[in-house]
C-alpha cells in the first residue's frame, strides 16, 4: 500500500509538471503568433521574460521573452531611422525644387528686371 500511495502521489507531481509545461508551451506559441501579426505588447514580452523556473521550458520561455523584446526594440529603432531618412528626403526634395526653381530662365529673368528696377529708383 505504502508503494502504491508513493507512486500515486509521484504520479500527481509529474502529472502537474507536465500541466504547467504544456501551458507554458502554450503561452509561447501564444506569443509567437502575435510576433508574427504584430500584436504582442512590450508588457506581454517582459512578462514572459521573468517566467519562473529553472527547467529547460522556463528557460526557453525566458529566452523567448527577451528576443521578443529585442525584436520590438529593434522594430522601433528602424521606425525613427525610417523617418529620419524621410525628413532627409523631404529636404534634399525641397532644396532640389529650391535650386531648380532659381535656376530657371524665367526666374533669372526676373531677378534682373528687379535689379533693374532697383537701380531705377
Amino acid at each position: 500500500m505504502a508503494n502504491l500511495a508513493s507512486l500515486a502521489i509521484e504520479n500527481a507531481r509529474l502529472h502537474e509538471k507536465v500541466q504547467r509545461e504544456l501551458a507554458l508551451m502554450r503561452r509561447l506559441i501564444e506569443v509567437a503568433q502575435k510576433i508574427e501579426a504584430g500584436e504582442l505588447g512590450v508588457e506581454e514580452a517582459a512578462e514572459l521574460a521573468k517566467v519562473g523556473g529553472w527547467d529547460e521550458i522556463s528557460h526557453l520561455g525566458q529566452a523567448f521573452g527577451r528576443m521578443a523584446q529585442q525584436v520590438m526594440q529593434r522594430e522601433e529603432q528602424l521606425k525613427r531611422q525610417v523617418e529620419e531618412l524621410r525628413i532627409q528626403i523631404d529636404q534634399a526634395k525641397k532644396i532640389r525644387q529650391v535650386a531648380e526653381t532659381t535656376e530657371s530662365e524665367y526666374f533669372q529673368e526676373l531677378r534682373r528686371k528687379v535689379k533693374q528696377l532697383r537701380e531705377g529708383y
